[in-house]
């Protein structure tokens, strides 16, 4: 018998390996890696441990129950996990509690001199508690009762502290405990604050509870700089990674007239948009700031640019699930594409309807009797929306009506095409199944489309659902919105990483760069109609 060499029987099974999905297993696993070494500390209430100290605090003659909690002299109950022992010392961690904590900078029965050294004092800090919540576009007290708020004390290591009896007036604590910045609208959780009020009285002549800002440590900032050059290196990169991927595929499409059938076209206007949105984000219009006439002027135009190829990519999504469901409905026993005078039709669709809101919400926003929710107000504050009420009725609602009509078509798409693969399936003679072999392969290829569309496009509504009523960690929304990131992908998967297709663009390249073959040799293996 004769041997086979190593080699040969390793490009067999590597021709046999199933190369996108090892891609998509590899793109996700990646995904999930990263954003899980760069994930945020763990929710307030877990954070009970010598890893967290700002967030526990030495207990005074802690006392153990017989059910395993800690009592301390105030008559606070630790259960277990809400405590922690180290040296020695028992240490309480009030926020890992069901109630809302706020972060003092004195123990409970003490208060800031004006040297800013803890003194005891003979008034509660929780019965000088001012509280305040964010309504219907203001700020608004709200009355808690005294034991509304678990007390954490537990001093800033490095606090920014203003010469006494002075404090910073324009921090508001909040009833979930955390502050408020009501000049700039910034909020400030536990880890950036602690309260307290002075024994002596404020500037203002009363024993007022005050904020004082922790300032990073030389070890935190740096720590915080180097995760954040972390988290916008992968940012940027999936973005030129998306725009590159969308790039190669645009240009395959251009290359070769068989995917240009159908709705390779209207795949390659996807493409354009696609490819402009990603430059868009990484150039970060939408977090610029109109400080100067140019910038501004520069966002005048930027912002609703945004606006439309957001838009514009949303509607050749659909554009492009309901061609391929209109391939395969009721009636229709082949997949063909629209002609020339159709594809017109929808490009002035996914074109011109995004144009035409772009417009409407240009005209409004110089209307000064439009109404509040029609004025987008750009370039007021930022490159982007400035009024809340528009952004949902110009951004939000039309993006997701899209996504879930997308899905809906995806799903009618692949039920038509189960039902029309069992019908080809069931003809039993030989020369009916050679006839319905290449429906079968378009099925085959439109279905693999579909079940890609729906499952990349059902990502973000799903994970905007889950966060409204389960909300979820920094990890699982960023890693959902990585993958989103690089819509498109799928394109290059489905339609180009093929072998007829690869076939084809080493034929149309060798024509281009050298000359152009003899006929035998340029004959190309048939694709799908798209």
């Amino acid at each position: 018998a004769m041997s086979v060499h190593p080699c040969a029987v390793t490009l067999e099974f590597l021709k046999r390996l199933p190369v996108k999905g090892i891609i998509v297993v590899l793109y996700v696993v990646a995904d999930l890696a990263v954003n899980w070494h760069l994930r945020d500390d763990p929710p307030l209430r877990d954070r009970c441990s010598p890893d967290y100290p700002e967030f526990s605090e030495s207990l005074d003659n802690p006392l153990m129950t017989s059910d395993g909690s800690v009592e301390d002299d105030f008559g606070r109950i630790f259960p277990p996990g809400q405590f922690w022992t180290e040296g020695g010392i028992v240490y309480g961690c009030p926020c890992s509690g069901e109630k809302p904590c706020i972060r003092k900078c004195c123990k409970e029965d003490q208060a800031y001199n004006h040297n800013y050294s803890c003194v005891e004092v003979d008034y509660g800090f929780t019965d000088l508690l001012e509280v305040y919540r964010v309504g219907d576009d203001e700020v608004e007290e709200v009355n808690v009762t005294e034991d509304h708020f678990s007390v954490l004390a537990s001093e800033c290591r490095l606090p920014y502290r203003l010469p006494a009896p002075h404090t910073l007036k324009y921090l508001y604590p909040m009833e979930d405990g955390i502050v408020l910045n009501i000049l700039f609208g910034s909020t400030f959780d536990h880890s950036m604050y602690c309260a307290e009020t002075f024994a002596e009285g404020t500037a203002e002549g009363e024993s007022e509870v005050f904020i004082v800002l922790c300032q990073a440590t030389p070890d935190e900032m740096e720590f915080n700089n180097r995760r954040l050059w972390q988290r916008n290196l992968v940012f940027y990169v999936l973005r030129v990674v998306s725009a590159t991927v969308n790039l190669v595929t645009l240009a395959v499409f251009c290359l070769l007239p068989q995917l240009r059938s159908g709705c390779g076209k209207s795949i390659m206007c996807y493409l354009i948009a696609r490819i402009y949105c990603s430059l868009d984000d990484a150039i970060n219009t939408t977090k610029l700031l109109p400080t100067s006439e140019h910038s501004r002027n520069f966002c005048l135009v930027a912002s609703p640019l945004t606006l439309f190829s957001t838009l514009s990519t949303r509607a050749w999504q659909l554009l492009i699930a309901y061609q391929i469901w209109t391939a395969f409905r009721p009636g229709s026993s082949r997949a063909k594409g629209p002609p020339g005078k159709e594809f017109l039709v929808y490009s002035a669709v996914a074109w011109g309807t995004p144009l035409a809101v772009v417009l409407f919400a240009l005209v409004a926003d110089q209307v000064p009797v439009a109404p509040e929710f029609l004025t987008p107000k750009f370039a007021e504050h930022q490159c982007w929306f400035n009024s809340n009420n528009a952004h949902l009725f110009y951004y939000t609602v039309p993006y997701y009506v899209v996504e879930l009509l997308v899905i809906a078509l995806c799903v009618a798409t692949l039920l038509q095409l189960r039902a029309s693969r069992l019908g080809s399936e069931a003809l039993q003679g030989a020369d009916s199944r050679r006839h319905n072999t290449k429906d079968i392969q378009w099925s085959r290829l439109y279905a693999r489309t579909a079940l890609a569309m729906g499952v990349n496009y059902a990502l973000l509504p799903l994970a905007v659902l889950l966060n409204r009523y389960y909300p979820l960690s920094r990890f699982i929304n960023i890693s959902i919105l990585n993958i989103d990131d690089i819509r498109g992908a799928e394109i290059l998967l489905i339609f180009v990483l093929k072998q007829e297709t690869m076939t084809q663009l080493a034929q149309r390249l060798t024509w281009l760069t050298c000359c152009r073959p003899s006929q035998s040799s340029t004959t190309a293996v048939p694709l799908s109609p798209l």
